[in-house]
């Protein structure tokens, strides 16, 4: 069920059957927490509103940090890594601010939103991922503003989506 105002800090959610550490709860803090080695997702949030400051999703079997019906919140400087999905992965979340993440050596994208609208992106780094960042299916009205896609096949990808502003954005190979 529901829970609120939670502070979760340097907690590490390892090697579980599902995820590492879920919260189906809002108003929370996470500070310094990791998931490593899941078998779904390292720190999974749903239908909440939070904000996540230094987190890890590292080595797990889907995405690093997965947020699915996020509103409202602040993602500073968090980071997934070796994931088999994405690096950090938004799903049907609006109206979050996500500033200095990094998602590094993931098999799909950096960083991936699908479906979520309103989102501002800024100074965000994708670094030997198959995608920088992602934007699909209806990620529309999104701000990204000086995010790289650096040794990426695709530095910064959009598809299917509509109305979105990029500024100062690099993409490299």
């Amino acid at each position: 069920s529901d829970s609120l105002n939670n502070n979760l800090t340097n907690n590490i959610g390892r090697s579980n059957s599902i995820s590492g550490i879920v919260l189906l709860s809002s108003y929370n803090l996470l500070t310094n927490n990791t998931g490593i080695s899941n078998s779904s997702f390292g720190i999974y949030l749903i239908s909440s509103l939070n904000k996540l400051i230094n987190n890890k999703g590292t080595s797990n079997s889907n995405a690093g940090i997965y947020f699915s019906s996020t509103l409202n919140t602040i993602f500073i400087n968090n980071t997934g890594t070796s994931d088999s999905g994405e690096g950090i992965y938004l799903y049907y979340s609006s109206n979050n601010i996500l500033i200095n993440n990094t998602g590094i050596s993931n098999s799909t994208s950096a960083i991936y939103l699908v479906s979520s609208l309103n989102n501002t992106l800024k100074d965000n780094t994708g670094t030997s991922d198959y995608t920088g960042i992602y934007l699909s299916s209806s990620s529309d009205n999104n701000t990204l503003i000086n995010n790289r896609g650096n040794g990426t096949v695709y530095g910064i990808f959009i598809s299917s989506s509509s109305n979105n502003t990029l500024t100062n954005n690099t993409g490299t190979s």
